[in-house]
């Protein structure tokens, strides 16, 4: 309960890190500014628990500045342009709501330079240009996974060969105008790569088990 964040908060304890199953639903922001330090502390974040606590994540959500893992589900709306303007050291995010536009989650991630992995797993809208922008904002991304059919090209897996050598785990397997060249340019230049599926669209029937609709690549 808030009850007993406030009294952990006010404990004054060297407290660094707080792992809790829910946010418990804070009714002011009086109260919110008294349990802050604990707040600070909380690195992982879904916002199906504010939801579903209706808790109202103004109160709560310009104390969370330690967050470094995200998970956007249920309605977010306000969400999103809250967590841009105090959480600046994510480095996991994960979408689930299919009506988040674009354009905020591309600022959020702008917000947020130490990104590291990315998941979109509903339908998003993802284009070439959005990705790229993606790219340059997050130069630390190691990991994306699109588990919806976006409209991503060539032209975005080109992109990532370049900027992002660092990268080890690509899913765009849904993503069916990717080719088997662009592929082949990513194996050549990704060589930390230990984690990639397509679709078999993007590979030709001699390198693809005919039995399987996506290959897993591992070395």
């Amino acid at each position: 309960t808030w009850t007993s964040l406030l009294a952990l908060a006010e404990r004054g304890l060297p407290l660094k890190e707080l792992d809790i199953d829910s946010i418990p639903n804070i009714p002011t922001t009086d109260i919110a500014r008294r349990c802050s330090h604990a707040l600070s502390c909380i690195r992982h974040l879904n916002t199906d628990d504010l939801y579903r606590n209706s808790q109202d994540a103004n109160i709560v959500l310009p104390y969370m500045t330690g967050l470094t893992r995200v998970r956007l589900r249920y309605p977010c709306h306000s969400y999103i342009p809250l967590l841009t303007q105090h959480c600046n050291k994510l480095t996991k995010l994960s979408v689930y709501v299919e009506t988040c536009s674009t354009k905020e989650i591309l600022s959020l991630c702008r917000g947020n330079p130490l990104l590291q992995e990315v998941s979109y797993c509903e339908p998003c809208g993802i284009t070439d240009t959005i990705l790229i922008e993606l790219i340059h904002a997050c130069p630390h991304i190691h990991t994306l996974r699109f588990l919806y059919e976006t409209t991503i090209t060539d032209i975005s897996i080109l992109a990532l060969s370049e900027h992002c050598p660092q990268l080890q785990s690509l899913d765009v397997r849904i993503c069916k105008q990717v080719t088997e060249i662009a592929i082949l340019q990513l194996l050549q230049q990704c060589r930390k790569l230990t984690r990639l599926e397509v679709s078999s669209s993007s590979l030709s029937w001699t390198q693809l088990d005919r039995n399987t609709q996506k290959r897993v690549i591992r070395w």
